[in-house]
């Protein structure tokens, strides 16, 4: 039976995954700019198998895709009216998943570009939106993106600084998810193909004499 956060974080680090919208939009299933996550409602198979790469990678939270899923943004694409159902679908397709793998699952709110610091008033607005939201929900951008390997010395680095909830968010996938994984010394179903660069017919003299020099470095 799944246990909550709380004993999970003194057995060690808890790893989770964020980042849905971005890569279901490299997928064709997010429409650039608006970013409202209608796929939950549209394609609701695509969420399930994100969820389930995140899940083979290592993740052991399962985020609910509600992000930009309140009324000002489904407003921009028509849909305000799905606010009820997509934030209700979004949680029901992470709790099936995550079960599948004794996973958690969290829900997740986001910036809302309606607040303003000069208008008291949009202060009152805000909160609205995100009392709507969790009332329902009842819990060429690549270059930006960090690498793997860049990700796997962050969980490092963060564990070793008494972190112990790492994750990832938008513009990851579940590769960063896997490298973080097996950072932290783990295992997991996705490590089966994880990188054997050494078996590559172009780079295997490379990845060779690379170890040969890192050898020779070591015990000099």
């Amino acid at each position: 039976m799944t246990s909550g956060i709380a004993p999970r974080l003194r057995r060690g680090t808890v790893l989770g995954a964020e980042g849905y919208v971005f890569e279901l939009e490299r997928r064709g299933y997010i429409k650039a700019g608006p970013y409202v996550p209608e796929v939950v409602l549209d394609f609701p198979g695509a969420v399930a198998e994100l969820h389930r790469e995140f899940l083979r990678a290592g993740a052991d939270v399962m985020v609910a895709l509600t992000y930009y899923a309140h009324r000002e943004k489904l407003r921009d694409v028509g849909r305000e009216n799905d606010l009820e159902a997509m934030n209700r679908q979004a949680v029901r397709i992470a709790r099936q998943v995550a079960a599948e793998g004794d996973a958690l699952v969290a829900g997740n709110v986001c910036n809302t570009w309606a607040y303003d610091p000069d208008d008291p008033s949009t202060a009152a607005t805000v909160r609205a939106m995100y009392a709507e939201q969790l009332g329902w929900a009842a819990l060429a951008l690549e270059p930006f993106a960090c690498t793997r390997f860049e990700m796997a010395d962050f969980a490092r680095a963060a564990r070793d600084l008494g972190v112990n909830y790492v994750g990832i968010c938008c513009g990851a996938g579940p590769h960063h998810v896997r490298a973080m994984a097996e950072a932290l010394g783990r295992e997991v179903p996705a490590s089966a193909y994880s990188p054997a660069l050494d078996l590559h017919p172009m780079f295997r003299g490379a990845v060779a004499a690379r170890n040969e020099k890192f050898s020779e470095l070591w015990n000099a």
